[in-house]
């Protein structure tokens, strides 16, 4: 089981592999369809950025008891994403990458400072079915990035220079 100086040196060296994947991108280079799906870098951040907030928002309703109206709760995981892509699509570049970046940080932030039992404890939320919250951390930040990593270092390695 991982602890939490381990969870915060695997979500600092996710982040860094997702940074260093997009460091010295030109604007255009992000706005451009060339990912699966024909979605963009762009389209991939705020794609993160929406399950970055996701955990948090998921957190704080298990915490105050109140879960209720989580968006996109009765849709499939490809509808949700169809959903944020639409929302997202026309939301200039400069704020995705400022929503992001702010969405990890603050997950960071929770992470470090959330109690051990709402992280570790498989049986402190029920809605986690017997998992501890850590899982959807994990899951939503270095694992997440690690996902999208492959076809995003794909097209980078096809770029001249």
């Amino acid at each position: 089981m991982i602890d939490r100086r381990e969870l915060l040196q695997n979500m600092q060296a996710g982040r860094s592999r997702l940074e260093s994947a997009v460091a010295g991108l030109r604007d255009e280079q992000f706005l451009a369809p060339v990912l699966d799906g024909g979605w963009s870098i762009k389209d991939v951040l705020a794609h993160l950025a929406f399950w970055e907030n996701r955990v948090g928002d998921i957190y704080l309703g298990l915490v105050i008891g109140e879960l209720s109206n989580l968006e996109g709760e009765n849709l499939s995981v490809d509808a949700l994403n169809a959903l944020v892509y639409e929302r997202n699509r026309l939301t200039p570049l400069a704020q995705v990458r400022e929503n992001e970046s702010w969405a990890y940080q603050a997950l960071k932030r929770f992470a470090a400072a959330a109690s051990e039992e709402h992280l570790f404890s498989p049986t402190c939320f029920a809605w986690t079915r017997g998992h501890p919250f850590v899982e959807w951390i994990i899951g939503n930040t270095y694992e997440h990035y690690d996902e999208h990593l492959p076809v995003l270092l794909a097209w980078r390695k096809k770029q001249p220079g």
